[in-house]
């Protein structure tokens, strides 16, 4: 019967470790868009179509809801690997709140070239807080890039 449990256990034990991945975390979003920066600044237009391909470089292949995205200086979402329908569109998104928190990340990003935002959002499994991490390069075409990336705000980010 001992023989039996321990080798329950290890698979047991194994199940739960593969199915509960860690969320991303702030230096997960933060090393994410640093190496888009990199990227973007060495070869924009090669990045930004890697990213509408949606390589796994730019986003997870565990957690498909990580991943990084450009926007420019108005505001217009230029790469994007999941919502292909707002390329080219405005992103002026509102929150729970009202707040138009993608416009506030580019002007954000402008006047001091990089920092956090903070939204609410209400998804299929019900009202989320976010914070995206965003911040300003300028791509090896000369134009000014908005690099974003979103993660769920946690119990440890909130404090």
């Amino acid at each position: 019967m001992k023989r039996l449990i321990f080798p329950a256990v290890l698979v047991i034990m194994a199940f739960f470790a593969y199915a509960a991945p860690l969320p991303p975390s702030k230096e997960d979003a933060v090393s994410l868009v640093a190496l888009t920066v990199s990227d973007i600044e060495q070869d924009a237009p090669g990045t930004i179509k890697r990213i509408i391909k949606g390589e796994d470089t730019y986003w997870d292949r565990e957690n498909r809801e990580f991943l990084v995205f450009v926007m420019n200086e108005e505001v217009r979402v230029v790469a994007h690997p999941l919502k292909m329908h707002l390329m080219k569109m405005y992103s002026e998104e509102k929150d729970n709140e009202g707040k138009t928190y993608r416009k506030d990340a580019v002007v954000n990003a402008m006047a001091s070239g990089s920092g956090w935002v903070s939204f609410s959002i209400n998804t299929k499994d019900g009202k989320k807080t976010m914070e995206s991490f965003y911040k300003i390069v300028k791509g090896s075409d000369k134009k000014n890039y908005i690099v974003c990336c979103d993660i769920e705000k946690t119990a440890e980010s909130k404090q």
